[in-house]
């Protein structure tokens, strides 16, 4: 997954986790990797994570903080298996 993660990420910034181990996000890239590590980590098949990683980084930024918010309350289970099925089919 961290491939995943990394090709989503500006370079300096992968350069800057790799030999620092760590990074300093915005907000929104916070809540995408968020997103992207909540919904791909029952996911085994590597195609599939990436494919969901992609369609998460596509999202508006309006509808990420929507996910994210979906994903962080008390029924955060329904809603990444929600968004998991919008944006790529995966259950």
């Amino acid at each position: 997954m961290a491939t995943t993660v990394y090709s989503h990420l500006p370079r300096e910034k992968v350069k800057t986790l790799r030999t620092k181990g760590e990074v300093e996000l915005s907000e929104e890239e916070g809540i995408r990797l968020a997103l992207v590590v909540r919904g791909a980590s029952a996911l085994n098949d590597v195609s599939r994570t990436s494919s969901y990683a992609a369609a998460v980084y596509e999202l508006i930024k309006e509808e990420a903080y929507y996910w994210f918010a979906k994903t962080s309350n008390g029924s955060a289970r329904r809603g990444i298996r929600a968004l998991r099925i919008l944006l790529g089919g995966v259950e």
